[in-house]
């Protein structure tokens, strides 16, 4: 139930809570997903950027506040993140559970980070609580200040599994069109499973992009019908 969620549950909740981004469903000729990629920069970002461009995709980038003011060159990478087509997304000041702040704080943090980033094109926002859970109130108040909720439907948890091999075969076999991948940055191990995971995408014919690009996807879609 936590590693696999059913997609009946992972429904539920996107309808259950509108504003909170789990999983933008598409029909089946759209082998295409969102790549989220959490806790950037680090040391490590610049290679999966090259990843990234060698495979044509796109991703969006959740920032810790705390790790951009102390990552030299962090000013350059993000500054690379948009000219090369990907989004920045906000994950608060510090790497902690967003749901245990007070909502002051978690005010005060989001509009830190927010002055510290550059913004998206057509000025898309998008904030990450730490640890994944959240609450009405949390969606509320970051609603408010003009973001979406951002969560998912593909999770390796590879915080705390360390095997690159297998949190990409788990991204691979959690595959469905309008899915949102959740991976990390900053681990040792960061790189080479989002290399993994875009050989993959690429052997079985889909598509990485950012939030933006699967948002834009599914409304022309809506149109179209």
């Amino acid at each position: 139930m936590v590693y696999k969620p059913p997609n009946l549950l992972i429904t539920y909740f996107q309808w259950k809570y509108p504003s909170v981004l789990f999983h933008l469903p598409l029909p089946a000729s759209q082998r295409v997903v969102a790549l989220t990629i959490d806790d950037a920069p680090s040391t490590h970002t610049g290679a999966i950027l090259d990843l990234l461009k060698s495979h044509n995709a796109t991703a969006t980038f959740f920032i810790i506040g705390s790790q951009l003011s102390s990552f030299e060159g962090s000013k350059n990478i993000l500054e690379r993140m948009l000219a090369e087509g990907h989004e920045i997304g906000n994950h608060a000041w510090e790497d902690e559970p967003s749901v245990s702040l007070p909502l002051s704080e978690l005010e005060r943090q989001v509009k830190e980070v927010e002055a510290i980033i550059p913004a998206n094109d057509k000025g898309a926002k998008y904030f990450r609580p730490g640890s994944g859970f959240f609450n009405s109130a949390m969606v509320e108040k970051v609603k408010a200040l003009g973001y979406w909720v951002v969560l998912g439907s593909i999770y390796p948890h590879d915080p705390q599994i360390h095997n690159p091999r297998i949190n990409a075969a788990h991204v691979l076999s959690r595959l469905r069109p309008g899915g949102i991948i959740i991976m990390h940055d900053r681990r040792e191990y960061s790189t080479q499973q989002v290399r993994l995971v875009l050989e993959g995408l690429e052997a079985k014919e889909w598509e990485a992009v950012n939030l933006g690009t699967l948002m834009r996807i599914k409304d022309e879609l809506e149109v179209k019908l």
